[in-house]
């Protein structure tokens, strides 16, 4: 069976596929590697902040009404401040808005969930983390780089399904239409 795939060049095409996925998740970023010392801690706080581990009082994910700019344009929400700013801030600053805030939302958000110890280091040390930024963005991110990085994708999709594809009739079609002429 696996020479019969590899004869019609099916094997190699999928193989193909799969790398060049893989390509493209490593250069749209989607691969970090921490580089601090609060690799631990602020990898924690890092998927705290996203949303890729809850919170252990089922509060809502920081990333839901906040945007950092180390996560990129598409990353974060439009209602919170852009807290890229804070970056490498004050770690007790941090830790007082954490423990106990003070903006409206946030107050009412976690009244009933708020953030245990463990959960509010890890952020701090994802904040300390972040390396702060020389031009700190004050809004959501550009709403207009979102289509462009959809058409980008669509373009590697098919230029990558277009070869993964090229031969696929071939062994079908020719033998169909050399029959159909007898």
């Amino acid at each position: 069976m696996v020479a019969v795939l590899e004869s019609k060049g099916f094997l190699s095409s999928r193989l193909f596929l799969a790398v060049a996925i893989i390509v493209c998740l490593v250069v749209l970023g989607c691969v970090v590697s921490p580089n601090t010392a609060w690799a631990a801690d602020a990898n924690t706080g890092k998927a705290l902040f996203t949303g890729e581990v809850m919170f252990q009082n089922r509060g809502a994910a920081c990333i839901a009404c906040h945007n950092v700019e180390s996560l990129g344009s598409l990353g974060g929400g439009a209602l919170g401040f852009d807290l890229s700013k804070y970056a490498g801030g004050s770690a007790s600053a941090l830790s007082a808005i954490l423990k106990s805030p003070q903006f409206p939302v946030m107050k009412d958000l976690f009244a009933d969930r708020p953030l245990t110890e463990d959960e509010i280091s890890s952020l701090v040390a994802y904040f300390e983390s972040m390396p702060q930024p020389a031009n700190p963005i004050q809004g959501p991110a550009p709403a207009g780089s979102f289509p462009f990085i959809g058409i980008a994708g669509l373009i590697v999709f098919l230029i990558i399904a277009s070869i993964a594809w090229a031969g696929r009739l071939r062994g079908v079609r020719i033998p169909l239409v050399g029959g159909a002429t007898r």
